[in-house]
Formats: C-alpha cells, structure tokens, sequence
C-alpha cells in the first residue's frame, strides 16, 4: 500500500506538544484533501529551500509494475 508522507518544520522557539501539532496537521490535511498523510514534524531551517520549480511528488515506490 502507497503511503504519503508530509514533511513540514515547525516554527523557531516553538515551545508547544509536538505530538499534538503533528496530529493538528494530520486531521487539517485529511479534510482539506480527504488523503491520510503521516507528518514528519521537523526543525526550523531543516528542508532544503527550492531554488526552481517545485518538486511536488517524490515517488520512492520500487517495483510498481513487477
């Protein structure tokens, strides 16, 4: 089964429930998208910033036609 995985960084001097804002993301994307997604809750300036055009998917699945 496909899994999708949403990787977002918190805010600098978050002092909050990690857990509970990882599980705020998760139920704000589900019913913007109607998509389940996992959330990697990440540290202030961790992801990459884009300088092109956006990647929008990673496809990371092997063997899909095997």
């Amino acid at each position: 089964m496909d899994r999708l995985t949403v990787e977002a960084e918190h805010t600098q001097g978050f002092n909050g429930d990690r857990e509970e804002l990882r599980g705020r993301l998760r139920r704000q994307l589900k019913a913007v998208t109607g998509v389940g997604a996992e959330v990697a809750l990440l540290a202030p300036g961790t992801l990459t910033r884009a300088v092109h055009k956006a990647k929008r998917i990673d496809h990371r699945r092997q063997h899909v036609w095997s």
